[in-house]
């Protein structure tokens, strides 16, 4: 049997040169056009708009700038989606996004939460010229409450009980409407987040009096949830090196928060 036998020139010695240092190249070089560890590093948060802890434009915010700032001393790189609380969850659940910030409710089976970034202060507040005295959330059932939606799941059955003995409770979606609200009268009693509460009535033009009891509800934790154990962990990390290093009073001071 002959052998074939592929003629050699200046030419196609060249080209067999070339094509060995390609393939040495490949073997000993890292690949950089496909990277997974540098995908992995891409994260979504998803969250809903309430100043001043969450504030769609310009994106920032209490709970987004916190998180966002302990993530990135981990290397990651965090996109902000904007939804309500809910959908932001069931969002997570099915996996279309790494985090939501914030999140009132413990551990769910196949979510993990991270430590908490900041406390919340329930705070009811009401017109100074009514001079109102509040000694137990018992006594709320007394006066036409406003609130956020979904309020009875945070705070529980002595606050549902007192709603239902109230003369009149609304829950509204608008945290702006309820400085409405109790500004011109049409409730006796608003709860709602002092910092909301604070953030909105600033915004105003509104210049009434008012009072503002934070003694009756304890202070919430906020806390973000991922679906991603290490990212959690890493999260965690990075939320104790941005005390460390100052970074997070930074944010607290460009709030206004104590």
């Amino acid at each position: 049997m002959k052998t074939l036998r592929i003629p050699s020139s200046p030419t196609t010695q060249f080209g067999y040169a070339v094509i060995l240092t390609l393939l040495i190249n490949l073997l000993i070089s890292p690949v950089t056009f496909a990277n997974p560890e540098q995908h992995n590093k891409q994260l979504i948060m998803a969250t809903s708009e309430g100043p001043p802890y969450m504030i769609r434009k310009p994106v920032s915010g209490l709970d987004i700038d916190t998180v966002k700032a302990a993530l990135e001393q981990q290397g990651y790189q965090v996109d902000v989606q904007f939804y309500s609380l809910h959908r932001a969850m069931a969002e997570l659940v099915a996996k279309r996004v790494d985090l939501v910030v914030p999140s009132f409710v413990t551990e769910q089976p196949g979510l993990f939460n991270g430590d908490p970034h900041i406390l919340y202060r329930p705070t009811v507040f009401s017109l100074k010229s009514k001079n109102i005295q509040l000694n137990s959330i018992a006594d709320m059932g007394n006066y036409r409450i406003a609130s956020f939606q979904g309020v009875i799941g945070y705070f529980g059955a002595e606050l549902e009980a007192a709603t239902q003995r109230a003369p009149a409770f609304y829950q509204h979606r608008s945290m702006e409407h309820l400085i409405d609200m109790l500004m011109n009268d049409r409730a006796d009693l608003v709860l709602l987040d002092y910092w909301i509460f604070d953030y909105f009535y600033r915004q105003s033009l509104y210049t009434i009096p008012y009072d503002a009891n934070d003694q009756l509800f304890p202070r919430v934790p906020a806390v973000p949830v991922f679906r991603d154990l290490d990212i959690r962990d890493a999260y965690n990390r990075g939320l104790q090196q941005i005390h460390d290093n100052g970074a997070y009073r930074q944010i607290m001071d460009k709030f206004g928060h104590d």
